[in-house]
């Protein structure tokens, strides 16, 4: 099971809305989002939070859950006490996601942006990376952001957080994407790689190979029908 949502958050919250969103997510998100000056940071925010618990009742109606979130020692987010249930949460730009699976899973999105300096970021790259993003036959703003997005869906996956060099392993682009961990000795990931529009990537790295079953929605839709 691999379920994942993608929510449009462009478009205005009402006041009188915004405020008894707060109510159903927790304390300290509901900080978190005080802290925030830009008022895009706080609706990425605010939606990752309601997403989390939208889907999860969603798709485990028959289990009584007390949803409360902990971290690990590295600042991965679990649900304490709810076993077969894992989920990931990711933010950019106008998209914010969340993936759902019975095993760990980890999520990303970035947004495009074809004007950045890729250069400066080659030493987060390993050289076998770096080589896919120079290949003439490769768009290397597509190549760099499709790598980008894969290998923190990886680390995210893993739970390792920023404790884990991002040159300390390898993603492989081509029809079967893979991952080389020069950490790990046995590696049995599965990624799967999108475009969100035109200016999105997606990825999603899981145990096994799995069926995801993907929706999209505009904010409006997803506060409508949960909230």
């Amino acid at each position: 099971m691999l379920h994942t949502w993608i929510i449009n958050i462009s478009g205005d919250i009402r006041q009188d809305k915004w405020q008894s969103l707060l109510n159903h997510i927790e304390v300290d998100r509901r900080n978190s989002i005080d802290r925030f000056r830009s008022v895009d940071d706080k609706k990425r925010s605010l939606i990752a939070g309601l997403l989390v618990k939208a889907m999860t009742k969603e798709l485990h109606p028959n289990k009584n859950l007390d949803i409360r979130y902990f971290k690990n020692n590295y600042g991965k987010p679990y649900i304490k006490g709810v076993s077969g249930i894992y989920f990931n949460i990711s933010h950019s730009g106008g998209y914010v996601c969340c993936a759902i699976s019975d095993s760990e899973v980890g999520i990303d999105i970035e947004e495009i942006n074809t004007s950045m300096e890729i250069d400066i970021f080659k030493y987060f790259f390993s050289f076998d990376e770096w080589d896919q993003v120079l290949d003439e036959k490769n768009d290397s703003h597509d190549t760099f952001f499709s790598l980008w997005t894969l290998k923190e869906s990886y680390i995210k996956k893993i739970g390792r957080g920023l404790s884990k060099q991002l040159n300390s392993f390898s993603i492989l682009l081509g029809d079967q994407i893979a991952v080389k961990d020069y950490e790990i000795e046995k590696i049995d990931e599965h990624f799967l790689l999108r475009d969100i529009g035109s200016s999105y990537k997606l990825a999603i790295c899981s145990e096994k190979c799995k069926d995801n079953v993907a929706e999209e929605m505009t904010v409006q839709e997803f506060l409508d029908r949960y909230y």
